[in-house]
């Protein structure tokens, strides 16, 4: 090698070293900015009449691992949304309060019990009455109180979901841009690899909100799918939609039908213009889209139940007066007979039978609003009930009638006149026996409807006075 020769070769190294030198500076100086990843110099020999006459470089790596990102993001998407399930979960315990505070339902309860249990060994004292009456105004504010709370929590949720929905599309579009960048220039050749750190930090922000699948593309670029395989990404960027509605209640419901749903969806709208209905798809399940999703339409409505239910029970505890049937034998048929005057809507009326060998539960509940009927076995908190929804509106015979159809012909139902009606079996063919059947009545007056009055009562229904 000639002094020529050697003096071009160290000249490649000298310009090797300096590259190097600048990404090792350049490393170090970023070692702190979100997203970006260490480069790596890569070399090669230059050969020419099969001498090596120098050095160059064959481009700059990342320092990535694959299988390491796809976990990341998994752990992002995880984060995402156990951290938004548990900042709710965290509001919702302090509507309860800790058990055995001061001011935690289960304590003000437990006033309540404490002071009726003083009152029932001298129901002559004022100051007990009361004071029965203070704790339980304190209890019904109470539960009103987180009821509202619970309903301001799934508006919130709602908002979330708004707010959510427009980052991803703002990510989406993001992506498009820096995409596009990255398939020119690697089809041209060149390594875009800060382009990559851009592209792989948008992403690691939208594993945040959802769950996603990645395919990475021969020509440099990437389709982004939720993980039921909803195209959200590949040259163009999907655009979500939410149509946020108002929480108006508790009755304020999803429904995967839009036309009658009272919340907003996640939807996308293809070029053709069909729409995609992302959580009637159950197309997002993680992160925190997937948990705002859960917490309004599932767990915050499970709460709001179950605080409604400890509410009617608390209520109807006072409440009900038990109707009992007057047993009635007519030839051959056995059945009862059962006066409904008392009953309101939502009164249950309960028939127990046996046939074939099997006891068989029917809980008839009346309504002055035909429709909302059928009813759902669910709305009752028996598992082994039938529930059958009654139009008390239309009358006694025509109740009677409602009653028969649902029981069928093995059964014999007719209207005794004023507000009896009486269910009788099928007598001698011996198919079907009839165990049971009752009432339950709601008082609604302080006085003269048996034991039972209404210390907790809807707004809508309170009597004129109180004494």
């Amino acid at each position: 090698m000639g002094l020529a020769s050697a003096l071009s070769t160290a000249v490649t190294g000298l310009k090797i070293t300096q590259q190097a030198v600048d990404l090792t500076a350049k490393n170090v100086a970023n070692a702190d900015s979100p997203g970006y990843t260490s480069k790596t110099l890569l070399q090669e020999a230059v050969i020419a009449d099969g001498e090596t006459i120098g050095v160059r470089s064959s481009g700059v790596a990342r320092a990535t691992s694959r299988l390491v990102q796809s976990e990341y993001r998994n752990e992002l998407e995880g984060y995402g949304y156990a951290d938004t399930l548990g900042e709710f979960y965290q509001r919702i315990d302090q509507l309860f309060g800790t058990p055995g505070s001061t001011d935690a339902l289960d304590s003000l309860y437990n006033n309540l019990t404490e002071s009726l249990t003083q009152l029932s060994g001298t129901p002559e004292s004022e100051a007990m009455q009361t004071q029965v009456v203070a704790d339980a105004t304190v209890l019904a504010h109470r539960l009103n109180g987180i009821s509202d709370d619970i309903q301001t929590m799934r508006q919130e949720a709602e908002t979330r979901l708004s707010e959510t929905v427009d980052r991803v599309n703002a990510l989406l579009g993001q992506l498009e841009t820096t995409s596009s960048r990255i398939v020119s220039r690697t089809v041209a050749g060149s390594q875009p690899v800060d382009l990559l750190d851009q592209r792989d930090q948008i992403i690691d922000e939208l594993s945040r909100y959802m769950d996603l699948t990645l395919i990475e593309r021969e020509d440099g670029g990437i389709n982004v799918l939720t993980s039921t395989g909803t195209l959200l990404f590949d040259t163009n960027a999907a655009k979500l939609q939410f149509n946020a509605k108002t929480v108006n209640g508790a009755q304020t419901l999803y429904n995967r039908d839009d036309s009658i749903s009272d919340l907003g969806t996640i939807s996308i709208v293809s070029g053709a213009g069909y729409s995609i209905d992302l959580i009637a798809d159950n197309a997002i399940r993680g992160g925190e889209l997937g948990a705002l999703i859960e917490m309004r339409d599932d767990i915050l409505v499970e709460a709001q139940q179950q605080l409604d239910e400890f509410a009617a029970a608390l209520s109807r505890s006072f409440s009900d007066n038990p109707v009992d049937g007057t047993a009635v034998t007519v030839g051959a048929q056995d059945g009862f007979d059962i006066d409904l005057a008392a009953l309101q809507s939502g009164d249950p009326i309960t028939l127990t039978y046996t046939e074939s060998g099997n006891s068989h539960v029917v809980t008839f509940i009346p309504t002055q609003d035909g429709s909302i009927l059928p009813l759902s076995d669910d709305a009752t908190a028996r598992a082994d009930d039938t529930v059958v929804g009654i139009d008390f509106s239309l009358g006694n015979a025509a109740v009677a009638t409602q009653i028969q159809a649902a029981l069928g012909a093995n059964f014999t139902v007719s209207d005794q006149g004023g507000s009896v009606i009486r269910i009788l079996d099928d007598g001698a063919a011996g198919l079907v026996d009839i165990d049971s059947l009752d009432a339950v009545a709601t008082a609604t007056a302080l006085t003269d409807q048996g034991l039972g009055f209404p210390l907790f009562i809807d707004g809508s229904h309170s009597p004129d006075a109180y004494s």
